[in-house]
């Protein structure tokens, strides 16, 4: 067991990590990342360099959004990495290359026809997949 540095003075919700990075969400509804930022899978704003505690991730507060649950997909060479965040109104977001797409260093709505008219129940992410368990369509 290790706790995550930096992290004692935050309500912890939700947490995951990838093979090179970190991602949790707090009580009030705030992503932090942390860890290696190739692609921009933290979702600061840039890719130029890890960091190496949990950083808030300030995208989601402009917006006046609320996180809800993380997922920190894996590092797979120069196939991409990526965050996935899961917010209260039911959108999904992600930030670095997902599934070959163009790297993105500050997070992206993922729309998908698959998804509409469902809650999404829980995300999760591995080394190369990302995974969204949903309701049936309403």
């Amino acid at each position: 067991w290790k706790m995550v540095w930096g992290t004692d003075h935050l309500d912890v919700v939700y947490i995951d990590g990838g093979s090179a990075h970190g991602a949790l969400c707090t009580a009030d509804g705030n992503a932090y990342t942390w860890g290696c930022n190739a692609f921009g899978m933290l979702g600061h704003g840039t890719s130029l360099h890890a960091y190496d505690r949990p950083t808030l991730v300030e995208f989601f507060p402009r917006l006046g959004k609320k996180v809800v649950a993380v997922g920190a997909g894996g590092y797979i060479g120069w196939d991409g990495a990526f965050t996935l965040f899961l917010l209260e109104d039911n959108s999904l977001y992600y930030a670095g290359m997902l599934g070959g797409s163009e790297s993105h260093e500050t997070p992206v709505r993922i729309d998908c026809a698959a998804l509409e008219g469902r809650h999404i129940l829980s995300i999760s992410a591995g080394e190369d997949w990302a995974a969204v368990v949903a309701s049936r369509r309403r």
